[in-house]
């Protein structure tokens, strides 16, 4: 059953790890594969034969050198620091794997506690990190652990999934901060929406070079001017240029048009955002120096405060800033 499940799993995951046709289809026999060794009695008996074994039973009964390699590659990393698979093949059966670990476990109710984890959660939310991170694969953990859920003989609680999501994220974030890199600029990438732990990655790496530029401060100081006024709102209001004409105003909105425009369009979404942070103090500045936001009149407060919204949801998804020094 968990085998099948693998299977199925891959099957939908195909395109997001990176599986052409063909590698697809050797992946998946790799998959109905993987699990055969383990009702052998070399493996009874030496249990760390799993998935080594497996490849030499498979090469002796005429399958491919590249399932062979997948069925034992499914299994690597096998602890920190291990080699990682060598084809893509089983690197994609490695992480469907690991996958419905951690879906069924923790839809099952099953989680690690800080004295114990029998079935090897932490090894599993490890080894999926290491082989994303070592192949640049871009991948939405939310998306994997969603597709393993729908192939589960349970019910897949969406809380116990998103609590699948947190545990994996969790240990990134001391995988990261193990690294060297700052923790508050750790936990600003995590928290930030993102789900994907190359791009994470990705934006550690940026957030940790924008802190470090002369004028970070200053710029973090303009967006949070922003933030703090609106953060507390339930409610986002509607875009409304046309209700106020003031000259600051209509000069702020252009910018951020500009910006918006720029986070969209791009493969490296830190890097566009450090960029328009660098370009938007002066506009925000000028703006909140020349106008009341706080107006009387309710349509013109509301135009200005949905402005001030929008460009304070600028990084969503990307990094949350208020968690940085200095906000």
């Amino acid at each position: 059953e968990r085998r099948r499940r693998v299977e199925r799993l891959l099957d939908t995951l195909a395109p997001d790890l990176g599986l052409e046709a063909g590698g697809k289809e050797t992946a998946l026999r790799a998959a109905k594969l993987s699990k055969a060794d383990l009702a052998t009695s070399m493996v009874v008996e030496m249990t760390s034969l799993q998935g080594i074994i497996g490849r030499y039973y498979a090469l002796a009964g005429g399958e491919s050198e590249a399932v062979a390699q997948g069925i034992e590659g499914h299994y690597h990393p096998r602890f920190p620091g291990d080699t990682l698979p060598e084809s893509p093949e089983g690197f994609a059966v490695s992480v469907a794997d690991r996958l419905d670990s951690l879906a069924g476990l923790f839809s099952a109710g099953i989680k690690p506690r800080s004295t114990a984890d029998p079935y090897g959660l932490r090894r599993d939310a490890l080894g999926l990190l290491a082989n994303l991170l070592g192949r640049k694969q871009h991948f939405s953990l939310k998306k994997g652990l969603e597709a393993a859920g729908k192939g589960l003989p349970i019910k897949a609680d969406p809380q116990k999934l998103s609590e699948a999501l947190d545990f994996i994220l969790r240990r990134l974030d001391v995988q990261l901060r193990d690294e060297g890199f700052d923790s508050k600029v750790v936990e600003a990438a995590i928290t930030g929406g993102c789900d994907n732990p190359y791009e994470i990655r990705r934006i550690v790496e940026g957030l940790s070079h924008m802190v470090s530029a002369n004028d970070w401060l200053d710029t973090l100081h303009a967006y949070s001017r922003c933030k703090r006024i609106v953060r507390d709102l339930e409610e986002t209001y509607p875009l409304t240029p046309e209700k106020d004409s003031e000259k600051t105003s209509q000069a702020l909105y252009k910018a951020y048009l500009k910006a918006q425009q720029q986070i969209d369009n791009t493969d490296n979404p830190i890097s566009s955002l450090s960029q328009v942070l660098q370009d938007l103090p002066a506009p925000i500045n000028q703006f909140f120096d020349d106008v009341m936001v706080m107006a009387e009149d309710p349509d013109l407060r509301q135009s200005r405060l949905a402005l001030i919204q929008h460009i304070a949801k600028l990084p969503d998804g990307i990094a949350d800033l208020s968690q940085l020094e200095g906000f």
